[in-house]
């Protein structure tokens, strides 16, 4: 709510959207046309980091502390060169969540 003019505003409202604190159970990744379920927990503000050369995940909080491990139910597959789909469902409801995906090799 604004008392008085709006002259130079460049916007009226400004809303902060609450955050709710969840855990992502059981995600499931689609890679290269496999469905793998990585069985564990993700808490929110936590990353999951695929060790290089193993299929072991880890969980780390925000500053790289490992907090957990996730257990893939089939072995990592190896991207194709050029584009790849990835997608990212869960077997529970989730509040909306923010995914960034880095990959690595040669």
């Amino acid at each position: 709510m604004i008392n008085g003019p709006a002259d130079g505003l460049r916007f009226r409202t400004l809303k902060a959207l609450p955050l709710r604190e969840t855990e992502l159970k059981d995600p499931v990744v689609a890679i290269a046309g496999t469905e793998i379920i990585l069985k564990g927990t993700i808490p929110s503000g936590c990353y999951a980091e695929i060790v290089p050369e193993t299929d072991k995940i880890l969980v780390k909080d925000p500053v790289g502390n490992v907090v957990g491990e996730l257990s893939p139910s089939l072995p990592i597959p190896e991207l194709a060169d050029g584009e790849s789909e990835v997608k990212i469902s869960f077997s529970q409801e989730a509040p909306r969540t923010r995914w960034t995906i880095g990959v690595y090799g040669k």
